[in-house]
């Protein structure tokens, strides 16, 4: 339970912040007063949730790497279009597509640093140390003497 704790909590928790910051029709966080600032919210946002998912499923569900970073843009890119679907019942907010773009676009841009790093910098062997709660490596000793 710690395990999923530890892993899961990240992205629930920002997946909840998101969703209670769209729910408002004046939002709580107002965008930095800069070009394009409700986008650069948008991306830095879910650049941090794909990071958080792509953690839950390459050390908490045991998938490779490229299957992690892979799922993880696909969920960010999923939650971002559900809450801009959300927004649409919204008073005073809209769906808008580019909203949706620098949630996607955020979510890949982290996982290039994400995949760089945990494919090429650190060695296969500390990836194979960290042994995952799901998937413990199975027990190879004869139980018949």
């Amino acid at each position: 339970m710690i395990a999923f704790l530890r892993y899961w909590s990240p992205p629930l928790l920002l997946m909840a912040a998101i969703f209670f910051g769209s729910s408002f029709s004046k939002p709580p966080i107002t965008a930095p007063p800069v070009p394009f600032g409700d986008k650069i919210l948008h991306f830095i946002t879910y650049a941090a949730l794909s990071f958080f998912f792509a953690r839950c499923f390459r050390f908490y569900h045991g998938y490779t790497t490229g299957k992690a970073v892979a799922l993880a843009i696909l969920c960010a890119a999923t939650y971002g279009a559900l809450d801009e679907f959300h927004q649409a019942f919204v008073p005073d907010r809209s769906v808008e597509f580019l909203d949706w773009l620098a949630d996607l676009l955020g979510a890949m841009a982290a996982m290039i640093p994400y995949f760089l790093l945990y494919n090429r910098f650190i060695p296969r062997r500390e990836l194979r140390k960290a042994s995952t709660p799901f998937h413990p490596k199975p027990d190879t000793r004869s139980k018949h003497p």
